[in-house]
This record gives structure tokens, sequence and C-alpha cells, in this order.
């Protein structure tokens, strides 16, 4: 995956008492897939694998960017959402960033960043959903 890095500012109380608190640094692929509901808080990239931690206001917002996770290919002209996932083993992407440019490429030409992505714990904090995915993929 390309070392593409984006900031993004998440509001969390800290934030009046340290200017750089709530602000995380994430790939931007990572970005591409995050729902206005959810919000990051922490992001650890460690060997292989990752640590994703954020709040939601529903499970359905944390399964809608898991979903949106495992949508996400880096193919040859750069990040894309997968459209179609054909019979013939052809995978046709729609290229982020680039309306209305959909190709069409065969599975071994794609990586895909979140394979393997888990859910590992979510805890219920008043109308919030606090949840924790690890992802194994190289």
């Amino acid at each position: 995956m390309r070392a593409l890095w984006l900031v993004v500012a998440v509001a969390c109380a800290a934030q009046a008492a340290s200017p750089d608190a709530g602000v995380v640094a994430i790939p931007a692929p990572l970005a591409a897939a995050l729902p206005r509901t959810v919000r990051l808080t922490a992001y650890e990239a460690r060997g292989g694998g990752m640590t994703i931690k954020g709040e939601a206001k529903s499970f359905d917002d944390v399964s809608e960017f898991m979903r949106g996770l495992n949508n996400l290919v880096q193919c040859p002209r750069g990040l894309a959402r997968v459209v179609e996932r054909q019979r013939n083993g052809g995978i046709r992407v729609e290229l982020i960033g680039q309306p209305a440019v959909v190709l069409e490429y065969a599975r071994r030409d794609l990586h895909f960043p979140f394979m393997g992505l888990e859910l590992i714990k979510t805890v219920t904090q008043g109308e919030l959903v606090e949840f924790e995915l690890t992802s194994t993929a190289p």
C-alpha cells in the first residue's frame, strides 16, 4: 500500500487541553472509507497489520465502515472502490477522486490493503459505540 497520509481532525474531550489532541494521522485509503457518523480516535500500524479505534453512532455505522474498508483496493491507476465482482474472476472498480471512471481488472492485479479485517471489541458508551478493529494485511 502506498504511504499516503492524511491528517483527519476528530473531536474529543482532550482537545481543549492540548492543541494536538484529537488529531489522528491515517492512510488516505482509511479516510476514503470513513462514513460521516464514524470518527477515529487511534490508528497504529505495526509489522504487517494495524489497529484502528474509533467511535460511531450505531453498530450499523461500524458495519458500514468495515464494508467500506473491505471494498477498497489499490489498482495500477490508484485507489479504487469495488463496484462488481464478476463470475469470470474479473473485478470492476471505480477510481476514487475521478468521477465516472470504472475499470475492470483481474484479481491478481489488485491489492486489498484491508484483507483480514476483524472487529475485536465494541463497547456502548451512552449514545456512542466505541470499537476496535485489527487487520493482518501485509
